[in-house]
């Protein structure tokens, strides 16, 4: 199964975005001039948003002064449950790359991944490799947008939720989504593939 998908993510140019405060947070509305906010951050966190626009999708991105490097962190800014949070991860399945989306509350089994795409060993890559394959740190891995086209897998969890929260390139950026769109803009598999 993991030789015939194709993934649906691919490096996309940077949209130029400013930065405007609202309530703590702060939201992304174009502009002519690039605001730089530590380098790399604001393209990353614009790329993910290009990746929407491309495809007529309308997202908001919510960027926090402060990190959200686990799922915890981002439900507690969010005010909302730990399951919500779509935690995407990494994994390399025979020594080929691949993506899997999982709740935040749940642990990625790799034995149901290993079966489902039909790898005799599946490991979870490094954060080196993260960084190198998806174009991203820990933390702040898109489910799309990524430097290197990757299939992606989808726990079927997610769509116990009405709407889910995905790391927008950084550990402080986030957007909402509704679980089906995730899937169709990922072009995801859907399967069981976590545990409590």
């Amino acid at each position: 199964l993991l030789g015939r998908l194709r993934g649906s993510a691919r490096a996309l140019p940077g949209t130029k975005y400013q930065r405007r405060r609202v309530r703590g947070t702060h939201r992304l509305r174009p502009t002519r001039e690039f605001v730089r906010e530590g380098g790399t951050m604001a393209e990353a966190t614009a790329t993910v948003q290009q990746f929407f626009a491309d495809r007529g999708i309308s997202i908001e991105i919510r960027l926090f002064e402060e990190s959200s490097h686990t799922a915890e962190q981002a439900a507690q800014r969010l005010n909302t449950q730990v399951r919500n949070i779509v935690k995407s991860l990494l994994f390399e399945a025979d020594g080929r790359p691949l993506l899997v989306l999982c709740t935040g509350d749940r642990r990625v089994d790799t034995a149901k991944l290993s079966l489902l795409c039909g790898a005799q060993e599946v490991n979870k890559a490094s954060a080196k490799s993260t960084k190198s394959v998806t174009g991203y740190t820990i933390g702040g891995v898109p489910p799309v947008a990524h430097a290197t086209p990757l299939p992606v897998f989808m726990d079927e969890e997610l769509f116990a939720c009405d709407t889910v929260y995905a790391a927008a390139g950084t550990a402080r950026s986030i957007f909402a989504i509704v679980p089906r769109l995730l899937q169709e803009v990922t072009q995801a598999h859907v399967g069981a593939l976590s545990a409590p």
